[in-house]
Formats: C-alpha cells, sequence, structure tokens
C-alpha cells in the first residue's frame, strides 16, 4: 500500500507544482507588464526624435520663408510682399496681426 513516505513524497509533488504554477502566471504577468513597458519607451523615445526633427527642419526652413515675405509702409498703407512681389495693400487699421512682431521683413 501507500507508506507515509509516499503520502509525503506526493504532497510536495503536488506543493511544488502548485507553487510553480503561481509564481510562474506571477512572472509571466510581470514579463508582459515589462515588454509593455519597454515598447511604450521605445515608442516615446522615437516620438521625441521626431519631434527633435521638426523642430530642425522648422528652424531650417522658417528663414527661407521670412525671406520671401515682406512689407513696407508709408502713409498709413503698408504693402506686403512675397518674393518681391506685392501681394496686398491696405491700410494698417485692415492688417489683422495675430502677433506683436516689429519690424518683422520690413523693406527700407
Amino acid at each position: 500500500m501507500i507508506s507515509e513516505k509516499h503520502i509525503a513524497l506526493l504532497i510536495m509533488l503536488l506543493a511544488t507544482a502548485t507553487v510553480y504554477g503561481i509564481f510562474g502566471s506571477y512572472y509571466h504577468t510581470m514579463e508582459d507588464i515589462w515588454r509593455t513597458a519597454k515598447r511604450i519607451e521605445v515608442l516615446k523615445n522615437e516620438i521625441f526624435h521626431l519631434s527633435i526633427r521638426v523642430e530642425e527642419e522648422r528652424e531650417a526652413i522658417a528663414p527661407l520663408v521670412l525671406r520671401l515675405f515682406s512689407y513696407s509702409k508709408g502713409d498709413s498703407v503698408i504693402r506686403i510682399y512675397y518674393g518681391g512681389v506685392e501681394i496686398w495693400r491696405g491700410s494698417l487699421s485692415e492688417l489683422n496681426t495675430t502677433y506683436n512682431v516689429v519690424n518683422f521683413g520690413e523693406v527700407h
């Protein structure tokens, strides 16, 4: 028949399997969380890298655009030029200025 040693061995085997199952599931879940965290970190780094590249491109393009636009003031009339060609003329009161930029692109 089954001796006490066999019962003790069987209980230890079941306890080991139960503990392994519990901790195996726990470690598997923690590994999934760790992998997800690493993916999020990689995505954050990629977004940061792309935002730096966009900022660099904006800084490179902005001077070109600023050189294309210019204006001149005279007798309460303002003229806006694009690439040296007048594209708009009107009074200062008609001009809707979103930003208060002093002497931006003024033609002297």
